[in-house]
């Protein structure tokens, strides 16, 4: 998601089922030249979730909306567009700020 904010551009970049020990040591080992200067430019987040289901198109939605999978309803990939509880970009667009979303 990239967003103009008061404060200036924001680039939110969500990488799935990364292992982060193992990135790190990739990382450290120099293998991954330019995800270091990423990673180093960065505020890095690893999150984690509470959800029965560990599926990407749950863990997602959960962390999008800010509610958990009981209440934004999403267990599969397909259900997105169900969902009607509103999105962090819908949030801010209700603050006057405008995002770009690719391929939630």
């Amino acid at each position: 998601m990239f967003s103009n904010t008061k404060n200036g551009p924001v680039l939110v970049l969500e990488l799935n089922e990364l292992c982060p020990p193992i990135i790190d040591r990739m990382m450290d080992d120099g293998e991954l030249p330019n995800f270091r200067k990423l990673h180093k430019s960065s505020d890095v987040y690893v999150t984690h979730t509470d959800d029965p289901t560990l599926e990407p198109w749950v863990q997602w939605p959960t962390f999008h909306t800010g509610q958990t999978e009981h209440v934004h309803g999403a267990t599969e990939l397909d259900e997105g567009h169900l969902i009607k509880t509103p999105r962090i970009w819908d949030a801010l667009a209700e603050d006057g700020i405008d995002s770009i979303v690719f391929g939630s």
